[in-house]
């Protein structure tokens, strides 16, 4: 799989996986499998080898359009 994660989105998944690991009070190996596991869900989605669920293309949708002002602005 290739990596190409933007500097940008590889911080704004290493946030959000301190986030997780923080509320969940996980230890750094757990902190690190996280990641991984982020990190390769991004990779196939981005890669077309993850297929998208009615469910995760719902999430998608509700974020693109979540922003009620942006919306308006649109």
């Amino acid at each position: 799989m290739d990596n190409s994660i933007s500097p940008e989105m590889e911080a704004r998944m290493r946030a959000l996986c301190d986030d997780i690991a923080s509320a969940e009070d996980l230890n750094s190996d757990l902190h690190d499998e996280l990641y991984t596991h982020i990190e390769e869900k991004v990779l196939g989605y981005l890669s077309g080898e993850e297929t998208l669920s009615e469910a995760d293309a719902y999430l998608l949708a509700r974020e693109h359009f979540g922003d009620r002002g942006l919306v308006r602005e649109q």
